[in-house]
């Protein structure tokens, strides 16, 4: 894929990252590597929750790396490359999922699917699983929010940053999400302590 050329234990200043960013070709690819060996970890986590699936993961990190190539942008103004890398990625769901439609189970259905499918899982891997699923039923702009704070660890002001909301709407779509997710698991954890 990209050839690494640059020694991994390189630090770069964000000064000298966008310098390295708005030079020549030469200059970007040594800086476009250095990005994503930095942050390919944390961006291809973000996909896989925020898509609910691998396949489409993988596009949309592919998609958000090509987009960051190829955008024309005066990089001495960016201050969190990862949040960056988020937003774009977000962008290209956010257009994933206006531009196509999707079946989905109501609440009582998909929580019928998950009681019968969990007698043939591992304890944790089925635990996981069931969040990821119950993750899916929120609307997005819940899932995101919770995603960003529960897996990335990240504050309000930087999720802020990435979605253009003010941290208390922020603040009160993670307690929400937080709060419908336990009315998606409640019948499952009742379910399962009863066995």
């Amino acid at each position: 894929m990209w050839k690494n050329k640059t020694n991994n234990n390189q630090k770069y200043t964000t000064d000298q990252l966008a310098n390295l960013l708005n030079g020549s070709k030469s200059e970007r690819e040594v800086a476009f590597t250095y990005v994503y060996n930095k942050y390919s970890n944390r961006l291809y986590s973000y996909c896989v929750r925020i898509a609910g699936n691998p396949q489409d993961a993988d596009d949309i990190f592919q998609e958000t790396f090509a987009n960051f190539l190829n955008i024309k942008k005066d990089y001495s103004e960016l201050t969190n490359l990862g949040s960056y890398l988020i937003k774009i990625a977000r962008n290209i769901e956010l257009n994933n999922k206006r531009s196509k439609k999707k079946y989905s189970l109501n609440i009582e259905e998909y929580n019928y699917l998950l009681l019968v499918d969990e007698k043939d899982k591992y304890d944790k891997k089925e635990e996981m699983d069931i969040i990821s699923n119950a993750l899916e039923l929120l609307d997005f702009n819940y899932k995101e929010v919770f995603i960003l704070r529960q897996y990335h660890n990240m504050e309000y002001t930087e999720i802020a940053s990435i979605t253009n909301e003010s941290v208390h709407v922020l603040r009160n779509r993670y307690f929400r999400a937080k709060e419908k997710l336990k009315e998606i698991l409640e019948p499952i954890l009742k379910e399962k302590i009863n066995e």
